[in-house]
């Protein structure tokens, strides 16, 4: 078994050499600068040295090889040299060490080779890896448990307003101002103690502007351990815009509702008050208009008596003088006490009222004449009986249906005058 000594600043490329290395049964060290592996060989006797260069800068793969006097005698030696006990010859070893090497040459061309391939289908993915971060639309950012950015897309970057390529923002703390960081501290130990948490915060950029921006942290884990933290950060400055022009709205309409109810009470107060005057109104008027009943009910009873004894006074003294005179007048003047007769009986019956209505819209004269005509008398018999012509006679008919309503309507003057002294 021989030592190994694997010299390289990127430890993933010698990976796929150690894991041989080991599979032989050799021991390998590894280390990632040379003044480590100026320690690690000093006080050892060098067997070889190997140097593969690779086409990538600043990567350079350095294989020391060491091996005990003993280890170099007995392997691989020709059959004459292990059978002379002195030992074996320098040249041998010489062989040995070269044929030796060439194996690892071989070997370590075709673990490069194989691992060329891999380095290029890893670069095709950590491509096609950030076109994915950058196709995200919020900022995504990984970070290690000491807050520093090992990866964020260009979105991240932009929310933020620090350049992607300036090292100087690659710590957290560095990156947001002192007051917006430690408002995202208490959310970070908590994502990184399994919990996936949420924060808002008001960012202020290098430029001055200020953006609402909601930060959500969830751990990244692998195997049960916590590695760090997935970050996403999401400009909410348009939400909080609206929700503030929202609220200001609401509050605007929380005061028009509280002075509209103001005035609905007021109104509903003024209305009650109406409502108990008008209840107060209403029964003052119920009062009035039963004392009103009363008083008409009194004004009937007494019209009532009254007409009754006008009508006891009529039949007991006027109508004995009526039979006297008519018993003393000729016979063509009885007619005018016939007519008189019928005029009391009207007024002491319900249908004189209705009567004297009528008559109201006419004249003296016309009242005479519709007396007579009432009666049944012709124009020959009333121009006779008032000492008039005819013809004044039907001019006064002509007046009194105009003064009724009866112009142009087929109804007998002297049928409708009956009808209205029947009451119908």
């Amino acid at each position: 078994m021989s030592r190994f000594l694997l010299v390289d600043d990127e430890p993933a490329t010698l990976a796929p050499l150690a894991v041989y290395l080991r599979r032989a049964g050799h021991e390998v060290v590894q280390v990632t600068a040379g003044t480590d592996a100026m320690d690690e060989t000093r006080g050892l006797e060098l067997g070889a040295t190997l140097f593969l260069r690779k086409p990538m800068p600043l990567q350079r793969l350095t294989v020391v090889l060491e091996a005990t006097a003993e280890e170099r005698a007995t392997a691989k030696r020709p059959a004459s040299s292990r059978q002379n006990p002195s030992g074996p010859a320098d040249s041998d070893l010489r062989e040995y060490d070269r044929t030796l090497i060439q194996r690892l040459e071989a070997h370590a061309e075709e673990l490069w080779n194989s691992n060329r391939v891999l380095t290029d289908d890893l670069a095709e993915r950590e491509l096609l890896f950030h076109l994915v971060m950058d196709s995200v639309p919020v900022g995504l950012a990984f970070l290690d448990r000491r807050s520093l950015i090992e990866e964020a897309n260009a979105g991240y970057w932009a929310l933020l307003g620090q350049p992607a390529d300036d090292e100087s923002y690659r710590r957290l703390p560095d990156l947001l101002p002192e007051a917006t960081y430690h408002q995202l501290v208490p959310a970070s130990r908590q994502a990184l103690a399994g919990h996936a948490t949420r924060v808002e915060i008001a960012h202020r950029r290098d430029d001055g502007e200020v953006r609402s921006l909601e930060i959500r942290f969830s751990p990244q884990v692998d195997r049960r351990e916590i590695l760090g933290l997935v970050m996403l950060a999401d400009d909410i400055t348009a939400r909080k815009e609206a929700e503030s022009v929202l609220e200001q709205y609401r509050e605007s309409i929380e005061v028009r509702v509280q002075e509209r109810t103001i005035e609905l009470r007021q109104a509903n107060r003024e209305l009650r008050r109406q409502m108990a005057e008008r209840i107060q109104a209403e029964a003052a008027l119920s009062t009035k208009t039963l004392a009103l009943q009363e008083v008409l009910d009194t004004v009937q009873t007494q019209k009532q008596e009254q007409a009754e004894r006008f009508a006891e006074n009529v039949e007991r003294q006027v109508l004995p003088l009526l039979q006297t005179l008519e018993d003393f007048l000729p016979t063509d003047h009885r007619v005018l006490v016939t007519q008189i007769r019928k005029g009391l009986d009207e007024v002491t019956t319900s249908t004189g009222d209705r009567m004297t209505r009528l008559l109201g819209k006419l004249t003296p004269t016309e009242v005479r004449m519709v007396n007579h005509i009432r009666r049944g008398l012709a124009v020959k018999e009333i121009a006779r009986l008032e000492h008039l012509a005819p013809a004044t006679i039907s001019r006064h008919r002509h007046n009194i249906r105009r003064k009724l309503g009866l112009l142009g309507r087929k109804v007998n003057l002297e049928s409708f005058l009956a009808a209205e002294s029947a009451g119908k």
